[in-house]
């Protein structure tokens, strides 16, 4: 091609729009590509968000079941066996019962990490707390169970001299217990009702 044919077809109506039309193109073809990649970025984002509220939901109904159920399991038990002494039934206030021999709170010990992503900071406060406070019943009722066997072993072997040691300390424990139970009760129905605001308020959020 001729340096004036090259001249006359740069110089050309056509090839101009044809090269303004391939950059404009060029540019919403670029910007929708842009566009897309963030909308999609955006569901992805949104997809994230609402699986792991979907999580953190259904780690909450768990460790509610959980409690609901160590409170007819065992609480309701607790507060059955641990009677006031009575002088016409000597033994009664300290019943024969058996330790927690394996780990109970499975739900809240597998997904401890989880609760940090609650939003709320005083329920997850409350959580920690309550779990907190029954794992230390859960000790003192083991302990009891542990001693109270003992004390079943000498009570009527008059060779040890401890019997009534042995005795005036299980009724400690059984009181501690005792005294424990209504603190108990209203710490899980507390915990309960304020996970189900929670859930109630995430779900019409």
């Amino acid at each position: 091609m001729s340096f004036q044919q090259l001249s006359s077809l740069l110089n050309s109506t056509g090839f101009l729009a044809a090269i303004v039309g391939a950059v404009v193109g060029g540019l919403i073809a670029g910007g929708f590509t842009v566009w897309s990649q963030g909308q999609s970025n955006k569901a992805q984002r949104r997809r994230d968000r609402e699986a792991d509220n979907e999580q953190i939901k259904g780690t909450l109904h768990a460790i509610a079941t959980e409690l609901e159920t160590f409170k007819v399991r065992f609480v309701d038990g607790f507060r059955e066996n641990f009677v006031e002494p009575d002088q016409q039934k000597p033994y009664d206030h300290l019943p024969k019962i058996v330790g927690f021999r394996h780990p109970y709170f499975v739900v809240f010990d597998s997904n401890a990490s989880l609760l940090g992503r609650v939003t709320n900071a005083a329920l997850r406060r409350e959580i920690v707390s309550t779990y907190v406070k029954l794992k230390a019943v859960v000790d003192v009722i083991s302990h009891y169970a542990e001693r109270r066997d003992y004390w079943e072993r000498i009570r009527y072997q008059q060779e040890f001299c401890d019997r009534e040691v042995a005795k005036k300390e299980i009724e400690n424990w059984a009181e501690r217990i005792r005294n424990s139970i209504p603190d108990l009760e209203k710490e899980i129905s507390d915990l309960l009702v304020n996970i189900r605001k929670y859930l109630i308020a995430k779900r019409n959020a």
